[in-house]
């Protein structure tokens, strides 16, 4: 497998190209994409093709490219989308060490935890202030208006709490806040998976695959080395 300094994306018209452009106008081997070692960033270089390779309608020998520029190859602009989607799976495919990727990983397996904490917090929390609202209500009534009987003001008082129970179970809906919980945790399953072959990793915590060092299935070869 390649490191950044030497992952080279081929493009031109041969059959052995990472990138082949079937075009008259475009050489056997017409150029070639250099890989940073962040595997972030990318230089175009011709490879003295017969008729040039092209950034943003000038002729270049050696140029930094973004997926927003327009890039042409002898006469043919090539569909950028197409390029940097085949660059990037090319990348992913030679590339085994994925621990800044991994890292991300963890950090939103922690944005997941924190999210499911809030929602039952906040959940409970609303789902006790109907009761708390009519307890302090009642205890107000009660001091302004001392002449209650107190035969009247035990019962009042076990209504008032009877009252802000039921209150509190029609008002809040468990089956609303387990579709709240369903609907983040579907989320998260789909964002935890291997940055190689998207292999889901939710079946098991961050901090076991942390130390597993590797991904789950066997046909992929990616790792991760992550400093405590």
């Amino acid at each position: 497998m390649f490191t950044g300094t030497d992952m080279k994306f081929t493009i031109g018209r041969n059959g052995d190209n990472n990138y082949i452009v079937d075009h008259d106008t475009v050489s056997g081997n017409h150029a070639e994409i250099l890989v940073s070692d962040d595997f972030k960033n990318f230089t175009l270089v011709d490879l003295e093709s017969t008729n040039g390779t092209y950034v943003n309608e000038i002729e270049i020998v050696s140029k930094k490219i973004t997926a927003k520029d327009v890039i042409q190859f002898g006469s043919q602009r090539a569909d950028q989308e197409n390029l940097f989607d085949h660059l990037s799976k090319y990348i992913k495919s030679q590339r085994t060490d994925f621990s800044p990727e991994f890292g991300q990983l963890l950090k939103i397996e922690t944005a997941y935890k924190a999210k499911r904490r809030s929602l039952n917090k906040n959940y409970k929390l609303i789902a006790m202030l109907p009761r708390l609202i009519i307890t302090v209500l009642v205890v107000v009534v009660i001091y302004f208006f001392p002449n209650i009987k107190s035969e009247l003001r035990y019962p009042l008082m076990i209504g008032a709490t009877f009252l802000g129970s039921t209150i509190s179970t029609l008002g809040i809906s468990e089956r609303k806040k387990e579709e709240l919980l369903d609907k983040l945790k579907t989320e998260f399953q789909l964002s935890f998976v291997c940055p190689k072959c998207g292999s889901e990793l939710s079946g098991k915590e961050g901090i076991f695959w942390k130390e597993k060092k590797a991904c789950r299935n066997k046909q992929c070869n990616a790792t991760w080395q992550i400093k405590s």
